[in-house]
């Protein structure tokens, strides 16, 4: 019979130490002189990489069988907060018009769009303890957040970034 207790969690003998949602970090390859570093320093709020298989199933007399089909990445949200001298939204705007530049009505290539990024959990010594490369990562959307003259906090970004696929390099 499994205990039921919670001496494993946290304990002074080590083990069970929870991951901490305030310990992570987006590193996007690619984002030109400095943009990578400046969009670290920026971040809010995220969700983490996620995946989902499609269900097949197959009909045989009077029984079925699921069996597993294509995997989609689902979109991850990324907010950040805007600064005045680091300009995280310039960043993210010369970003997104490489996928589409409103001054000319181009629509980018691929290998322009596209950057690697890596989405990384910390232990609270900013010790690295997962990492998911993200490859084929573009920003779909980007909002540049809402403002009010009742509200002195930062004007936070919201970018909607799609990836083609997710590793976890071992």
């Amino acid at each position: 019979m499994a205990q039921v207790h919670a001496n494993h969690i946290a304990s002074g003998q080590g083990g069970g130490t929870p991951q901490a949602g305030n310990h992570w970090a987006v590193e996007i390859d690619g984002l030109g002189a400095g943009g990578g570093e400046v969009i670290v320093l920026a971040l809010d709020s995220s969700n983490a990489p996620q995946e989902t298989q499609e269900e097949l199933e197959m009909k045989y007399g009077n029984e079925t069988r699921y069996y597993a089909g294509g995997v989609t990445f689902e979109t991850m949200s990324l907010t950040v907060r805007d600064f005045i001298d680091l300009d995280v939204a310039a960043v993210l705007e010369d970003w997104r018009n490489q996928a589409y530049d409103p001054n000319s009505g181009e629509v980018g290539y691929p290998s322009e769009y596209k950057k690697t990024a890596h989405f990384i959990l910390l232990d609270s010594k900013g010790k690295e303890t997962r990492r998911w490369e993200l490859q084929g990562l573009w920003c779909t959307s980007l909002n540049r957040g809402a403002v009010s003259m009742d509200d002195a906090n930062a004007v936070k970004i919201e970018a909607t970034l799609r990836y083609d696929k997710m590793l976890r390099p071992s």
